[in-house]
């Protein structure tokens, strides 16, 4: 009897571990500055029919963050990665939580007001063939390598990892437009 409840026990570890294995924690609320640090981007996770809210702040005032704007984000959850230039003019953000590199929300472009910009899926960047160079993550695409603004923050440049002998593709986006700048 022992050795059934104990095979029993075990039996229940392991299916509890094999349901939660996969699930990656859920998003809490997170900061992001730009590099002056003048910039302070909060994110508010959404779910449960709640939506993604971002706020942007502009930060060094006596009474604390003077608020710019604060907007609905298109990703339901959360994004994963977001940055701001020194300008404060523009908020970007990288991939919906859990799905790097496969929604339309691959790179979406916020300007004035939190109003959006353009947003991005990956093949507006590779095409079918170049995606098979991309590595894969548990939940989708790797594919983001370096960020970095340009032009006094009105350019974004950013890296799409290729695991090819060409190495990496450099993109560049005018942020005010959307528009591909070389």
């Amino acid at each position: 009897m022992k050795k059934v409840l104990s095979l029993l026990g075990v039996l229940m570890f392991l299916t509890a571990a094999a349901l939660f294995a996969d699930k990656s924690p859920v998003p809490k609320l997170k900061k992001y500055y730009s590099a002056n640090s003048n910039y302070c981007f909060l994110v508010l996770p959404g779910g449960d029919g709640v939506p993604c809210k971002g706020t942007l702040y502009q930060t060094g005032y006596k009474a604390g963050l003077l608020t710019l704007w604060s907007a609905n984000l298109v990703n339901p959850v959360s994004p994963l990665k977001v940055i701001v230039p020194d300008n404060g003019k523009y908020v970007v953000t990288f991939d919906d939580w859990d799905s790097p590199g496969i929604t339309e929300n691959m790179i979406v472009i916020y300007g004035a007001s939190g109003k959006m910009v353009k947003r991005f899926s990956i093949g507006d960047f590779v095409n079918n063939k170049l995606l098979q160079d991309i590595p894969e993550s548990k939940d989708g695409y790797a594919w983001l390598g370096k960020t970095w603004f340009e032009k006094d923050g009105e350019v974004l440049g950013f890296e799409i990892i290729l695991m090819n002998e060409d190495g990496n593709k450099t993109v560049k986006l005018l942020l005010k437009t959307g528009e591909r700048t070389e």
